[in-house]
């Protein structure tokens, strides 16, 4: 396929029509795709939209782009004749993008609202989707996807980024005829009390970005977006995250019976690099890294995977497939690429969902609560499978935002639809239900 892609782009380029791309979010990831886009061969980025626009000239600038050159752009109409005109555009409001003649656009945003508001417009307007934003493919991925079939486009998760690297990693392993028993990919995980995460959680002024990471929130969320793209499941909520060397993780992500620790198989889970207590780092740590493991019925095929020096588990049923970097938005363009030019995404996830992640309290919440998920304070994120989530009735983490508690709930607990006063009123509670991906908190009120 990358010998392909690259053909294919650079015949746009020679025919001087090169992938025109939009990027929403001038943030860290956002520079880093503007930057590589204007490196790729047929390929640039047309448009570039933040609500603060004189980042998104600044992105443009750090792809080394003359600040004179970025046309700064109120309306839609002037954007769009700078695009054609083929001047790098800066606007203030993602949603201009759906209005321009792009064929993609990357959403950077990393907010779930920003994604269930935006990703259906640029949809609907005929444009791919090639979505950074896993905070809002979690929460109503499944609804994008769907849209994105209506409109006869691509919706996909963005290279450069763990889950779809691991979702390829995943079909590489499967299309050698390899059982793939479970993937994940490296990470970084404080125990709740370490004084570097309580510093975080106790810093008023601490980014939703950081709280997520610290208290473990982001990974469970990359986990559960390649999951529902793999159709996989999870073993347990919140998952086993065990604390590995690189040469363990064969023997630990594999069946029970034969040494793991999945009761079911295939999973996604995630390594932590750091010790239980977070103290230290563990040496031969797949940190940045994304993995596959996987079995064969065939003894050569084990006995090759050996031989090669390929990590073993210690029984030799099972090897490590594993890459160790993602590099963040210096990858992108390539799902940009493969989705303009072939119609195919680099990790889409299915219709419906197989794994949910819900909402925990991390303290006591007491009664009248308001959440606030991008607060990040109130509740984390921890990935469960979609069906118990139902049974349960389970609160997704992407909808603890803009409702009120009308019970009490204990800390460490999952929250409910029916701990709620009122369904909420947000883009991601209003898409869920047009696709009915949304269960709705029962009537009675007494609690």
């Amino acid at each position: 396929m990358s010998k392909l892609i690259l053909d294919a782009l650079r015949a746009r380029e020679a025919e001087g029509r090169p992938v025109l791309t939009g990027v929403i979010g001038a943030g860290h990831f956002g520079i880093g795709v503007v930057a590589q886009l204007a490196q790729a061969p047929g390929m640039v980025p047309a448009a570039v939209a933040d609500l603060d626009v004189e980042a998104a000239v600044e992105a443009y600038v750090a792809a080394g782009y003359a600040p004179g050159d970025v046309v700064v752009a109120r309306n839609a109409s002037e954007a769009a004749d700078a695009v054609r005109a083929g001047r790098p555009v800066a606007v203030p409001d993602g949603a201009m993008l759906a209005e321009l003649p792009l064929e993609a656009v990357v959403d950077s945003t990393g907010s779930p609202d920003a994604g269930a508001t935006l990703a259906p417009l640029c949809l609907r307007a005929g444009q791919h989707v090639v979505m950074v934003n896993v905070e809002s493919d979690i929460v109503v991925g499944a609804a994008l996807r769907r849209i994105a079939d209506e409109a006869g486009v691509v919706y996909t998760l963005a290279d450069g980024d763990q889950p779809s690297l691991i979702c390829e990693l995943a079909d590489f392993a499967a299309s050698l005829g390899l059982e793939v028993v479970a993937g994940g990919k490296g990470s970084t995980l404080f125990p709740p009390g370490h004084p570097r995460r309580v510093r975080v959680e106790s810093d008023p002024n601490s980014s939703f970005t950081n709280l997520t990471f610290q208290d473990g929130t982001k990974s469970q969320i990359e986990m559960a977006s390649a999951a529902n793209v793999l159709g996989w499941g999870v073993d347990v909520r919140g998952l086993h995250h065990p604390s590995a060397r690189l040469e363990q993780v064969a023997t630990l992500f594999g069946p029970r019976e034969r040494g793991g620790l999945f009761s079911r198989t295939p999973v996604i889970d995630f390594v932590n690099c750091l010790s239980p207590d977070g103290t230290e780092q563990i040496e031969h740590h797949l940190a940045h890294g994304v993995f596959v493991v996987v079995t064969s019925t065939q003894e050569a095929t084990l006995t090759a995977l050996h031989s090669k020096g390929v990590p073993m588990s210690e029984d030799r049923s099972r090897a490590l497939l594993w890459r160790p970097f993602h590099l963040v938005g210096a990858e992108t363009p390539y799902s940009v690429a493969q989705a303009v030019l072939f119609r195919t995404g680099t990790g889409t996830p299915r219709p419906e969902p197989s794994v949910e992640v819900v909402a925990v309290a991390k303290r006591d919440l007491p009664a009248g609560t308001e959440l606030d998920v991008m607060g990040a304070r109130q509740v984390l994120g921890q990935a469960e499978n979609a069906d118990i989530a139902a049974e349960q009735r389970l609160l997704p983490w992407g909808l603890a935002n803009g409702v009120r508690l009308r019970r009490a709930v204990a800390g460490g607990a999952a929250l409910t639809y029916d701990d709620l006063e009122a369904a909420g009123d947000t883009p991601c509670w209003r898409l869920r239900e047009e696709y009915g991906l949304l269960l709705q908190p029962r009537a009675e009120t007494t609690v």
